[in-house]
């Protein structure tokens, strides 16, 4: 994974934090106001209950250089649990890669009827997998103390983020915090309780169609059944979990380029004002740009596995329900369909909000194209402008799969035009 740097073009003189006007009576500073204002957000304070849910499924440990801040002057004790920590989510990896090998092992000694639902949880587990090892690297490099830190630098609390009011309040995070974090806590508890219902439920019709779920070892041992159910709960949170972590960033960006944009339009209708800020504004909007690069330099390897193993579990369910209908039971349908829905709607909210980022990024081209340049002077201001116009018209400002391929809309709805293509022309043949 590539390390990030902050370039020395970004270290500006201006990235310093201002205090608000509202902080200041009678040319005294009011700490309490200073305290209660509501862009000065700490995003890691922020994050804890998300970092702690994901520490207890072994999904995060602390960074190497928060962990060193932690630990300075502290005892060993410290240390060794820090280390501790570190063992416990490789340990919970290991978990989710045994379920997956016991899984595809588990393919031979069950009835062919059930092959597609045992081939569908092998996809899963293997994503699930994927997301865990995906983070441990993560956690293993400086990458979000580095992106956090740019984020508060110089998009959140410098003195240009204020004047252009990029500044995202405190109310706005803790609340879509509050709607994704709540989602895939909802999803984790209820993806977790139906298979446990009907493992160790009253309900014999259900344990004898669920029974894919704990093979090679299908003789009924309850004891194996709540090893199995509780080792599912980790691959819940691993499924759920990081998403919900990259959607929570997707959207704090895209706010911060709508606030941009509204801004920009604003200091537009004072050409005597734009002229003066140009500079300012073009500076600014490359910090957000410049976030997004972060942000895909840390998330991209994610992206494009999450993206890949979801295409080809919805391609599998969707042929198993059109073409193939293979199916043993009404519970065998209904799992195809929960499935099928699930990583549809995980697909769709990946690249919807990754999508936004680029669309809202770029939407400020609308707005340079009604500038009138006649009342410029200078010759310094229109190479402002052309700059910002070769940024916007050059490389997309997005996150991509793996650094290849810009996620837009349009490739989205490439993606999903080839889908429907592919299936309608399959169901035609049978």
């Amino acid at each position: 994974m590539a390390k990030f740097h902050v370039p020395k073009a970004f270290l500006a003189n201006d990235v310093t934090m201002v205090t608000p006007i509202s902080a200041i009576s009678n040319g005294k500073l009011d700490k309490t106001s200073i305290d209660k204002d509501e862009n000065d957000v700490n995003l890691r304070y922020e994050f804890r209950h998300i970092f702690r849910t994901m520490a207890i499924f072994g999904l995060y440990h602390t960074p190497k250089s928060w962990r060193k801040q932690e630990t300075m002057g502290k005892s060993q004790s410290d240390h060794f649990l820090q280390h501790a920590h570190r063992l416990y989510c490789l340990f919970t990896q290991i978990i989710i890669f045994l379920n997956l090998v016991r899984t595809v092992v588990g393919f031979g000694y069950m009835d062919s009827s059930t092959l597609p639902m045992q081939i569908t949880l092998a996809c899963w587990l293997f994503l699930c997998g994927t997301n865990s090892f995906i983070w441990y690297r993560i956690c293993n490099t400086d990458t979000l103390p580095k992106m956090f830190d740019f984020w508060q630098t110089y998009c959140q609390s410098s003195s240009m983020s204020r004047m252009f009011k990029t500044s995202i309040s405190i109310t706005w995070i803790r609340r879509r915090k509050f709607f994704i974090f709540g989602a895939a806590i909802s999803f984790i508890v209820s993806d977790s309780l139906f298979p446990a219902f009907a493992r160790l439920g009253p309900i014999e019709a259900l344990r004898n169609d669920t029974v894919f779920m704990i093979s090679p070892g299908t003789d009924p041992v309850i004891m194996w059944d709540v090893i199995v159910q509780v080792s599912l709960v980790f691959c819940n949170a691993a499924f759920a979990m990081p998403p919900a972590f990259l959607l929570i960033l997707c959207s704090i960006i895209s706010q911060q380029f709508i606030q941009f944009t509204e801004k920009f339009y604003r200091c537009i209708t004072d050409k005597s004002k734009f002229k003066g800020c140009l500079i300012a504004l073009r500076r600014q909007h490359q910090y957000l740009s410049r976030l997004v690069f972060v942000l895909d330099d840390a998330f991209n390897f994610y992206i494009a596995a999450s993206f890949g193993v979801l295409i080809i579990m919805m391609c599998f369910q969707t042929y198993q329900l059109v073409v193939a209908q293979n199916f043993s039971s009404f519970l065998s349908i209904f799992l195809a369909v929960f499935w099928l829905s699930m990583v549809s709607i995980k697909f769709g909210l990946i690249g919807l909000l990754t999508t936004q980022v680029h669309e809202k990024a770029h939407d400020i081209v609308n707005y340079i194209h009604d500038i009138g340049v006649f009342g410029f002077k200078e010759h310094e201001e229109v190479t402002q402008m052309n700059m910002f116009m070769s940024k916007l018209n050059g490389p997309p400002i997005a996150l991509t799969l793996w650094g290849i391929v810009p996620l837009t809309k349009e490739f989205l709805l490439t993606v999903v035009g080839v889908y429907i293509t592919y299936f309608a022309l399959v169901a035609q043949t049978f």
